[in-house]
């Protein structure tokens, strides 16, 4: 028996190739429906226990283990009053380096080296060779650095992040390159810098 003879029987003992086609038809949502929650965007010190908790313990905490710890972390977050920024940081944290990171203050033992704001100059000089090679770009990558630089001199780059930028051979790359080496939180306040260049 020949290969689509063979086909043709399969397809026959199936019900043929009729492909059914849904009749319906995308609907867009209400302009005044809101958009379902799928982020927490004001952390509280309840949700900022609740993440220590879990990086202390692991998500499969008994209650009697958790307890205790969201008391204290609630309490140290109330004491120490976090603003609203380091509440989502350390919220949106998946390391206690992260955490020493968004709020020094809740985690003195476990200090993150920073890059010195004066340092930042020297930091970025090798962002600012690169652009001599793209001298039809030259204003706007001038200023996308100095908003990296700003970036650096406000946002307490970790040392290791620094290093990486320092090292960087093109000046598009902080960002994808260099982003094992920071918090997702100091990630997201530079490209939100930069994004502002115009």
């Amino acid at each position: 028996m020949t290969r689509s003879a063979i086909v043709i029987l399969v397809l026959a003992a199936c019900g043929g190739s009729s492909r059914q086609v849904s009749q319906a038809r995308y609907q867009p949502p209400a302009a005044n429906h809101p958009p379902p929650p799928a982020y927490l965007t004001e952390a509280t010190c309840a949700d900022v226990a609740t993440n220590l908790a879990s990086l202390d313990l692991g998500n499969h905490a008994d209650e009697e283990q958790l307890e205790p710890l969201l008391a204290q972390y609630t309490a140290s977050c109330a004491k120490l009053l976090l603003n609203q920024v380091e509440r989502q940081c350390v919220y949106d944290a998946t390391d206690r380096t992260t955490v020493a990171w968004c709020a020094p203050r809740m985690m003195p033992d476990a200090a993150v080296a920073v890059v010195d704001p004066r340092d930042c100059p020297a930091v970025v000089e090798q962002l600012r060779l690169q652009i001599a090679a793209q001298p039809s770009q030259t204003r706007l990558l001038e200023r996308q650095i100095n908003a990296v630089q700003t970036s650096c001199e406000r946002d307490r780059w970790p040392s290791a992040f620094g290093d990486c930028v320092r090292k960087l051979r093109y000046s598009g790359n902080v960002a994808p390159f260099c982003a094992g080496a920071a918090p997702a939180a100091l990630l997201r306040m530079m490209n939100e810098r930069v994004a502002l260049v115009k």
